[in-house]
């Protein structure tokens, strides 16, 4: 209703002329005409503006309709598969060389947990004491809720058990959970939270009788796997304060660590020929690292490519997203080649799939089998 009618569609008497007739077509509510219609009706520039307000969503509906994004279980799938099978070649590594009663064992013992010696034991120790015969029992579910979730069989729950285990685990001996061990945990949880289990699994097979069911899965705990591991690249190559990573140090942090014997897999006596490809790498490793945030630009860039923008298409041009994953395999390959750094190197890489929209994943993976 405009300023110039009345609740039924009229003009109101106010404004009316003296003498002037009411239209015939007022009494059924339909529009008014003439000059009166013309004052209250809205045109021009101002018009256009009000209705591309009015369409342009606020940013919570924009935040809600990416949260509420859905997608084939592909690449979810993908990095269950791969967080298991670096869990399972840890925890076998671990009983082929006998260390789950000493790393983890009580103290009283003669073990390296030192956790019956705190006021606030792990919760596991609380309900059955502090013995191998717990330690064994808390492994022992780490490794079956490991194997039950590389199957997918009760996707969710073998996540949140694997996950609460290796805290316990961590918990008993806080000194040899690694930095790794925390992200993967981390990961765990949101993967309790998707639909990682929705291919490729047992309770794929289960729902669907397939283990390929064309259902789609919310899309934000991949996002949110994503965004974990750019923040540990970038904080990684923010906490590298010291000057052998940088060129006032000569770049020698690379070489520093692989003469290093702690670290070091190989004595490498052509190292010191093969110097300046050392400082190649110890730069190429900061600018990985500290660069890691233009992933997140390139995703959205890639998501977007039809869109205008000179760094748009740059970004795409240039292919930042191919070119920075390459550089994070092979970062990855060669520490797992050259040092001795456990899982982490495999631990980083079983996170790599959720950089890929599931249709790329798929495509990958078709080329892999020749179709």
């Amino acid at each position: 209703m405009s300023a110039g009618e009345d609740e039924r569609g009229r003009p109101a008497e106010a404004e009316r002329a003296p003498g002037a007739r009411e239209p015939a077509n007022a009494a059924d509510g339909s529009a008014t005409e003439g000059p009166a219609a013309e004052d209250t009706a809205t045109e021009g520039p101002a018009a256009e503006d009000t209705a591309a307000v009015a369409k342009k969503p606020s940013r919570w509906a924009r935040l809600v309709a990416l949260l509420d994004e859905r997608e084939a279980p592909t690449s979810l799938a993908l990095v269950r598969l791969a967080v298991a099978a670096v869990l399972l070649a840890d925890w076998v590594a671990v009983l082929r060389r006998g260390l789950v009663p000493v790393v983890w064992g009580p103290s009283t013992a003669g073990a390296f947990g030192i956790a019956d010696t705190f006021p606030d034991p792990p919760l596991y120790q609380a309900l059955l004491g502090a013995s191998p015969t717990s330690t064994w029992l808390v492994f022992g579910l780490a490794f079956a809720a490991t194997l039950t979730f590389a199957l997918g069989l009760f996707t969710r729950t073998s996540a949140l058990v694997l996950a609460l285990a290796s805290a316990q685990l961590a918990q008993t001996l806080p000194q040899a959970d690694r930095g790794i061990d925390g992200a993967l945990r981390l990961v765990l949880l949101l993967l309790a939270c998707s639909g990682a289990g929705a291919r490729w699994s047992l309770d794929a097979w289960r729902r669907h009788r397939t283990l390929t069911p064309d259902i789609r899965v919310p899309a934000w705990p991949r996002y949110l796997i994503v965004l974990q591991v750019v923040w540990i690249y970038f904080s990684a190559g923010m906490h590298k304060t010291q000057g052998a990573w940088w060129p006032a140090g000569d770049g020698a942090a690379l070489y520093i660590i692989l003469r290093d014997p702690h670290f070091a897999r190989f004595e490498l006596p052509w190292l010191d020929a093969a110097y300046p490809l050392t400082q190649l790498g110890t730069y190429l490793t900061m600018l990985f690292e500290l660069g890691a945030p233009f992933m997140l630009l390139a995703l959205w860039y890639r998501r977007t490519a039809e869109r205008p923008g000179r760094l748009r298409r740059a970004f795409n041009r240039l292919l930042v997203r191919e070119v920075w994953l390459t550089l994070g395999v092979g970062f990855h390959l060669a520490l797992a080649l050259l040092v001795r750094l456990g899982i982490f190197p495999w631990g980083m890489l079983a996170f790599y799939p959720a950089f890929f929209r599931p249709e790329a994943a798929e495509r990958f993976l078709a080329r892999l089998r020749g179709r």
